[in-house]
């Protein structure tokens, strides 16, 4: 983790940076998450993120002036999450996160199914 050409190995290495600084009047965040799916080093990027204070998306979490404020993906069905309570207003593109790293509606498939607890 302590590997200072992390960013060499980053799926987003090639992406428009603009991307992963979403604002209010083009709300990125569901495509910058979609680069951090599957990435190899979304824990060496979200500690950066952390230790220098970043704001926008860095390992796979959406990061503002306040610290960290948005999820990681459904585990199912790999739409992004955002936290329990959180308003789809300011989560544009996500679906509620219920726990056991599934979202809400993949959660209640699954129920219904008899598969989840």
């Amino acid at each position: 983790m302590n590997d200072p050409m992390w960013r060499d190995r980053a799926a987003c290495l090639d992406a428009d940076p603009e991307l992963f600084f979403p604002n209010t009047d083009h709300d990125t965040t569901v495509e910058a998450l979609r680069y951090c799916q599957g990435c190899p080093v979304t824990a060496e990027c979200e500690a950066f993120a952390k230790r220098n204070r970043c704001e926008g998306v860095w390992g796979g979490r959406l990061r503002g002036r306040g610290g960290l404020f948005a999820s990681r993906f459904c585990v199912s069905c790999g739409i992004a999450v955002r936290p329990v309570g959180a308003r789809l207003a300011d989560y544009p593109g996500t679906r509620m996160y219920t726990g056991g790293g599934q979202c809400q509606t993949c959660f209640r498939a699954a129920k219904n199914r008899g598969v989840a607890g």
